[in-house]
């Protein structure tokens, strides 16, 4: 079908005369038109690679002898725990 309507483009007939002379109904090269077109779009999406990310354990240790190991945490609880001294 994409062949069809590459030879349309190149033609220099109408959509409408290049389907009646080609035995061929129109709103079927319209669905197909469509989707030769869609099918030319230039991808929108940009492949992006994340680093690896490699987990750190933490250990706060309070002067009153209290001990917090955290084997991952987000970095607003671990600010939390410190200001808490």
């Amino acid at each position: 079908m994409f062949s069809l309507v590459e030879q349309q483009e190149q033609s220099s007939l109408s959509i409408a005369a290049f389907c009646a002379e080609n035995n061929f109904k129109l709103a079927t090269f319209h669905y197909w038109r469509k989707k030769y077109k869609l099918g030319k779009l230039p991808n929108r999406f940009i492949p992006i690679v994340a680093p690896d990310v490699e987990e750190q354990a933490i250990r706060l240790s309070y002067p009153n002898g209290v001990n917090i190991h955290l084997s991952s945490a987000h970095i607003s609880l671990i600010s939390h725990l410190i200001q808490l001294v």
